[in-house]
């Protein structure tokens, strides 16, 4: 997220007590155009930064706006993100579990998927009846 190139960027991180190995962030970048916020969510959707030569993550799968990556050098670690562009503004959601001995499942978790239409849904206009 750091080197998408956003002119202005907001964030937060959630963790859950029960559950220290998983951390949930949200983002939200403003881009000088749409063009430039497109280019970011399509470079944040094929991994970014992390699948750069010697970055060492991987992209385990990609569906539609959801992406899941993973390493496992020298700690195993899974991350989900659901990229959402609307204009010159890109919302990112990400979920990043830990695993201690046992590598983390890879890939787009079940629950992650229902998260992410919920976060997709948030940009979607609201209808308006009668």
């Amino acid at each position: 997220m750091r080197t998408a190139g956003a002119e202005l960027v907001w964030a937060e991180t959630y963790a859950d007590g029960g559950d220290v190995e998983a951390t949930a962030r949200q983002y939200v970048l403003r881009f000088g155009s749409a063009e430039a916020a497109g280019l970011a969510g399509a470079r944040l959707l094929a991994g970014g930064e992390c699948v750069a030569p010697g970055g060492g993550w991987t992209v385990e799968q990609q569906v539609g706006s959801a992406v899941a990556l993973g390493v496992r050098q020298p700690q195993a670690f899974a991350e989900e993100a659901v990229v959402h562009v609307s204009g010159s503004m890109v919302a990112v959601l990400t979920v990043r579990r830990v695993g201690r001995g046992v590598s983390p499942a890879a890939g787009l978790s079940d629950p992650f998927r229902v998260s992410a239409a919920e976060f997709l849904a948030l940009g979607e206009p609201v209808s308006k009846t009668g």
